[in-house]
């Protein structure tokens, strides 16, 4: 077995060679000052993500007379292999959301999470069960300045990545999930690399939270996060149940705590509320005047609120509501002031949705 050149870059070899050991290690030889204050940015992370099964293990690092194949600084790191194909598109998207907790409650910044690329090179590796990261040359403490290649946050770019991610089945959902994050995480103003999470603290109630999603993301951002819903979207499945149990061991760097209830009859003080595909059984299961007075409840209670609904012809969707700007309207005739922050298309359909941020109108 001869060593295989994984790509890196001017001033920096990086090779996998076979090893006595392990098998295979991944070998990265920086040759100038720039490269070696990576590599360092690297084995801090590294060290700090040990025992996470979401890194590499940093397994050896040389300086001088140490360094096997020339260069200043040279490490090695245990070997992930490469990408499998993703047969369930649902099953990386809880891996990813995972994995950016797991990264957050240890402090750091990744800094480049970014996924296969046309030259076949990714900073993640899927295996089908886990996603792990390498690369962790721009890596930083969370609350430090970053190194700027990327001037994007973790959960930004983590969520491009997902949006474009290609896969083999099952996997219809996950872009359109990610393209609604990435751009209420631009409208929060977390989707920037700064030191610290902009969010951290907010309170953040989204009512139809099905499987918990965007819960677990809000806590990704340091966000107290509450999801509502009674759990029957799917014919003889408990959706909270689902979601208690998959995010009950994630250690958030906010809170993950989920309802069991009517979301219609519940309105909660929120600093971020968010209403996505769910407002329009509303209207069909209490009508439309009871559904656009809990709207504006909802609206008039919350700082900001993220919804999107379906047009007429999408599924449930109302008859009154045959454009964005009839539901622009319906949201100004409620006592809020709309922005639309991202139309999206819905695999499958020929049909879009708008994601609006609404605040509560100003009194004149």
């Amino acid at each position: 077995m001869t060593n295989t050149n994984l790509g890196g870059h001017a001033g920096l070899d990086v090779f996998r060679r076979p090893d006595e050991t392990y098998g295979s290690v991944v070998v990265k030889v920086a040759r100038d000052e720039a490269n070696v204050d990576g590599l360092e940015r690297a084995r801090m992370a590294l060290i700090a993500m040990d025992g996470t099964d979401l890194a590499p293990r940093l397994l050896r690092e040389a300086r001088g007379k140490g360094v096997e194949h020339g260069g200043l600084y040279e490490t090695q790191e245990s070997d992930l292999g490469t990408s499998q194909p993703v047969a369930d598109g649902e099953v990386l998207r809880h891996a990813a959301i995972r994995m950016l907790i797991g990264i957050r409650g240890r402090g750091l910044r990744h800094g480049d999470l970014t996924g296969p690329r046309v030259d076949g090179q990714s900073n993640l590796i899927w295996d089908g069960v886990v996603l792990r990261a390498v690369d962790w040359q721009e890596a930083h403490p969370m609350d430090a300045p970053p190194p700027q290649k990327q001037p994007w946050s973790d959960s930004w770019l983590l969520m491009r990545t997902l949006s474009s991610w290609s896969a083999i089945d099952g996997f219809s959902d996950t872009p359109r999930i990610a393209r609604r994050w990435q751009a209420v995480l631009g409208a929060l103003g977390a989707d920037a690399a700064v030191p610290s999470l902009p969010c951290r603290g907010r309170t953040f109630v989204d009512y139809g939270c099905f499987q918990g999603d965007f819960v677990a993301l809000a806590a990704a951002e340091g966000m107290l996060a509450v999801g509502i819903d009674r759990g029957g979207f799917r014919s003889g499945e408990d959706s909270i149940e689902i979601a208690r149990e998959r995010w009950r061991t994630v250690n958030a760097v906010g809170d993950i705590a989920f309802r069991n209830a009517d979301m219609f009859s519940e309105v909660h003080p929120a600093d971020v509320a968010m209403c996505f595909s769910a407002w329009s059984y509303m209207v069909i299961e209490r009508g439309w005047d009871v559904a656009l007075d809990w709207l504006r409840q909802v609206i008039q209670q919350s700082s900001v609120m993220f919804f999107e609904t379906q047009l007429a012809g999408d599924g449930p969707g109302t008859g009154a509501l045959q454009t964005d700007d009839d539901v622009a309207a319906m949201l100004r005739s409620v006592g809020g002031e709309p922005t639309a922050i991202v139309t999206i298309p819905v695999t499958g359909r020929n049909a879009a949705r708008t994601v609006w941020s609404v605040v509560r109108d100003s009194p004149t």
